[in-house]
């Protein structure tokens, strides 16, 4: 739709503005702490373990204060794909996944949904994976600004909110 996209590592976001910027929006995650000074985005870890169950038809999730625990199948997942999770982990910045926290999340599925066991134990699973990842979070949820600049028409920060609230 003839909108010119360019995608380069940043110092400081006036590096954005080039000449004939229309729009620059920033999305720095993590990044912004330091792009921009938010003293308030902080690091988020989560895991999860994806296991291969065709039977497995349901969305089941249980919120509580201390944990969250669900499970997500993806119907259109050639592998019959199901996420069972989680651990939602602020100011935690670590990628790894641990092995303490996989057993965690498959004892408290497998209470919420015993199903999931089809009367076998929890070693008969079909573990596919086992994924941790890091997202930005911010106190005080999203940050959402719009600035008039010389350089550009404007400009938008978003940061991505807390994603546990």
């Amino acid at each position: 739709m003839g909108v010119n996209t360019v995608v380069k590592r940043l110092s400081k976001l006036d590096e954005a503005f080039l000449k004939g910027t229309t729009a620059v929006f920033n999305c720095s995650g993590l990044g912004a702490a330091e792009l921009v000074g938010d003293k308030k985005i902080f690091p988020t870890r989560g895991q999860v373990v994806v296991i291969c169950d065709p039977r497995i038809q349901s969305v089941v999730t249980e919120w509580k204060q201390e944990s969250s625990t669900y499970i997500i199948p993806r119907p259109h997942s050639k592998a019959h794909e199901v996420i069972l999770g989680g651990f939602y982990q602020h100011h935690v910045a670590t990628p790894h996944t641990l092995i303490s926290e996989t057993q965690d999340i498959i004892d408290r599925t497998s209470r919420l949904c015993p199903e999931l066991l089809h009367h076998k134990s929890i070693d008969d699973l079909q573990l596919l994976r086992v994924v941790a990842a890091v997202r930005p979070s911010r106190e005080g949820g999203a940050r959402i600004e719009k600035e008039i600049t010389p350089e550009a028409a404007f400009f938008i920060t978003m940061v991505s909110e807390d994603w546990d609230t």
